[in-house]
């Protein structure tokens, strides 16, 4: 199970990194990555 759990997880690491690069924050708000939280909340809404 535990190289079961490993692969989603980079799945989901390299599907979060690929998905903020092409629609930045207009992908998934409501998770609010990591890489959001240097931008204005203002300007992510936008």
């Amino acid at each position: 199970m535990q190289k079961n759990s490993l692969k989603l997880v980079t799945f989901l690491i390299v599907l979060s990194l690929t998905a903020c690069g092409q629609m930045g924050p207009l992908y998934l708000p409501d998770q609010k990555p990591p890489v959001y939280v240097p931008r204005h909340p203002s300007k992510t809404v936008l």
